[in-house]
């Protein structure tokens, strides 16, 4: 799925490769934009939580601190959505 345009990842797609089924899909997410504005949020909540708000006064090494951080927590992408 990495390979493929954004537009071309459909709602089956999505629920084969990760192995769950529509009923699981639609149960939290309304449209397919909706999972990755989650993914989006998860990703910046958890850089406000490495680096502190973005109103404070930090510097680009905090947050090239945070980003270390966060990659090495992510575990590595499944192959099946690889």
């Amino acid at each position: 799925m990495r390979d493929q345009n954004f537009d071309s990842i459909t709602v089956s797609k999505l629920c084969a490769t990760a192995g769950v089924s529509h009923m699981s899909f639609y149960r939290n997410y309304s449209i397919i934009h909706d999972i990755f504005k989650d993914l989006a949020l998860d990703f910046s909540y958890e850089v406000i939580d490495a680096v502190g708000s973005p109103f404070r006064n930090g510097t680009s090494a905090d947050l090239q601190k945070a980003v270390k951080i966060l990659v090495e927590k992510m575990a590595p992408i499944p192959s099946a959505l690889a």
